[in-house]
């Protein structure tokens, strides 16, 4: 009672919190990244409607899932992360939250019920077992049986004929058993485990229909299948209560678990359990997301109580319009105002900010798309998908260049765009990869067949004869040189740049007078390209 009180008090602190920073109970999932995308890696292919990986990758969104993620259960993790790579409407969200935000104590022991289950690294594999649950069998069930009627059938032909020829019989089988249960073992006790999460997570949801407050939130379907799933939960109950007997030392139950070992009960009610699970995995399934779904709408709203900036996105027939905008990962952002009603092409000098506000567009689309709230004092944004080309590097495994990497990815959206204009495309220094003649001769056409589909789209570039040559509309980020210090002021400009500072900059680093001179010089005489 002192841990649970304790554990209560540390859950209503933290929330409103940072999960990476200021939580006393460990909420960090970078480790166990690859864990917490099973959920959404065992759905399928990616479509129109779901971020793909490399526009996922190039926005850092794994950091901002980290930072968002004040989820209390292995469940709760997963189904958030799949919600961050799903675009669409979730018309019930804010009514489920606000009885959260509403009443902090019942939020409170939400969480707790929420915590119990826990985050352990093998939790993460439950769904992946569900949804595989009539492979997920110990031998044959068949063969078991058999093995079990023909010890009811040597024990019963010696007790009527005392023939020890039948009771060597009963020990042969006896042995096939044994052998055969301990080579199960390893996998019985993984679907044990399996079993455990669900039953708790079954549990959880079956407490949640309960508590009065919240239970109209609760889908009718997600009802019917809590009272669908009743005999599979008895079921399994009574395996982990016995296996639970075992662990505590208790001498009956460790006698039961030989008898049921050298009599193959376990294996075959095991896999009946498994079978009855596939015959109502529809049900199980959703059970389990329902409640990764309350324990991510409660990270949600504890995001929200954590910074100060944000704002609900509001719908737009088509476009972006931003005021206040702010990258979610910035502690002191500088803010901008900007509205995407077409095409922009971005210039400016390296660092002054271009990339980062790009990045605040697309993740903010991202974020009003999937969880209604954005890092802005207002934001307007349509239903449309967001697709980049950003952060690239040479890819060693495939032996792909850099300019091979790059225009696969840009051939992949191509290809997106020609069918499906209601896309947020983001392209950070197209085709940098080669040489200036081909990459202003390339992007020139890319552009222009971007331009021509009708979707939104940003673009940087450092070339400024293909800012002056799109139809694009023109914008940029200044840079100045105070007190040989390169300062910059963040913040977005109409027109293009003026300014270069990559020699001042090294003017500022302190290079050799000599080279700077003679880059001077180089621009001067045209020596460049």
């Amino acid at each position: 009672m002192i841990y649970k009180n304790k554990l209560k008090r540390q859950i209503k602190s933290n929330f409103g919190k940072n999960p990476l920073t200021d939580c006393h109970i460990y909420y960090d999932g970078s480790a166990r990244i690859d864990k917490i995308r099973r959920l959404f890696d065992s759905k399928g292919k990616h479509t129109k409607n779901q971020i793909d990986d490399i526009t996922w990758n190039d926005l850092e969104m794994d950091e901002v899932f980290l930072r968002i993620n004040h989820c209390n259960s292995f469940i709760g993790e997963q189904v958030l992360f799949d919600r961050l790579h799903s675009l669409g409407e979730d018309e019930n969200f804010e009514e489920r939250i606000e009885a959260f935000e509403k009443d902090a104590d019942f939020r409170s022991d939400v969480e707790f019920h929420l915590n119990t289950l826990g985050k352990r690294q093998e939790a993460f594999y439950l769904y992946e077992i569900i949804k595989d649950s009539n492979l997920v069998q110990i031998g044959s069930t068949l063969v078991a049986i058999l093995l079990q009627l023909l010890m009811v059938a040597f024990l019963g032909l010696y007790i009527f004929t005392l023939n020890s020829a039948f009771l060597g019989a009963l020990a042969i089988v006896g042995c096939i058993n044994i052998v055969m249960s301990f080579s199960a073992k390893r996998k019985y006790e993984v679907i044990i485990g399996s079993l455990s999460y669900y039953i708790q997570t079954y549990n959880c949801a079956k407490w949640l229909m309960k508590q009065g407050k919240y239970a109209k939130h609760i889908p009718e379907d997600v009802k019917a299948s809590v009272n669908n799933l009743k005999g599979i939960n008895r079921l399994a109950s009574s395996m982990l209560n016995r296996g639970n007997a075992k662990m505590l030392g208790d001498m009956t139950a460790l006698l039961m678990d030989y008898i049921y070992g050298i009599t193959l009960i376990d294996i075959v009610l095991c896999n009946h359990v498994m079978k009855a699970i596939d015959n109502k995995q529809e049900d199980v399934l959703k059970v389990i997301e329902f409640i990764g779904k309350v324990d991510s709408d409660i990270a949600i709203l504890s995001y929200r109580n954590s910074i100060e900036l944000w704002c609900k996105p509001e719908k737009a027939s088509f476009g972006i319009k931003s005021e206040g905008l702010a990258h979610p990962l910035l502690s002191n952002p500088v803010t901008c105002d900007f509205d995407l009603s077409g095409n922009a092409i971005i210039t400016g000098p390296n660092a002054s900010g271009k990339s980062t506000f790009m990045k605040a567009v697309a993740i903010n689309t991202i974020m009003a798309r999937t969880i209604n709230t954005c890092t802005a004092t207002r934001f307007t944004v349509s239903n449309i998908g967001v697709m980049t080309c950003m952060s690239l590097r040479d890819d060693v495994l495939s032996g792909d260049s850099y300019y091979l990497c790059e225009a696969k990815y840009v051939q992949r959206i191509l290809m997106e765009v020609e069918n499906n204009k209601d896309m947020l495309i983001v392209i950070d220094e197209i085709f940098k990869g080669t040489n200036t003649a081909e990459r202003i001769a390339a992007s020139k056409a890319i552009l222009n067949f971007i331009g021509k589909t009708g979707c939104l789209a940003m673009v940087a570039t450092h070339d400024m004869e293909l800012a002056t040559d799109s139809d694009f509309e023109k914008y940029y980020f200044d840079t100045q040189i105070q007190d040989k210090e390169v300062v910059f002021d963040y913040r977005i400009h109409e027109g293009i740049s003026k300014s270069a500072n990559a020699i001042a900059l090294l003017r500022c680093l302190d290079y050799p007078d000599i080279v700077i001179r003679e880059a001077q010089e180089n621009i001067k005489k045209g020596k460049v390209g």
